[in-house]
């Protein structure tokens, strides 16, 4: 579509618009956590512009990762990778 260069495109990630027919977008901001977090993960978080997830999500986000590593075999003691 860029190399089009049709004189009113505006491209993002997500959305192609003309701005001769259609406003720019709002900004969307990250909403805050609900529960307090450690600094430096906060800071991390912040620094990398990670999604946040409603608070009411969590348990079954949880839920399935438990699931999910349960049914999962994993070694993680070296020796049973040596060998006899």
């Amino acid at each position: 579509m860029a190399s089009l260069a049709l004189p009113n495109l505006r491209m993002s990630q997500h959305l192609l618009r003309d701005t001769g027919r259609n406003p720019a977008p709002k900004a969307v901001t990250a909403t805050p956590p609900r529960v307090a977090l450690p600094d430096p993960v906060e800071g991390l978080g912040d620094h990398l512009d990670l999604p946040r997830m409603p608070q009411p999500w969590w348990p079954a986000i949880y839920r399935t990762l438990a699931e999910y590593a349960q049914s999962q075999l994993t070694q993680l003691d070296p020796v049973h990778q040596l060998g006899p």
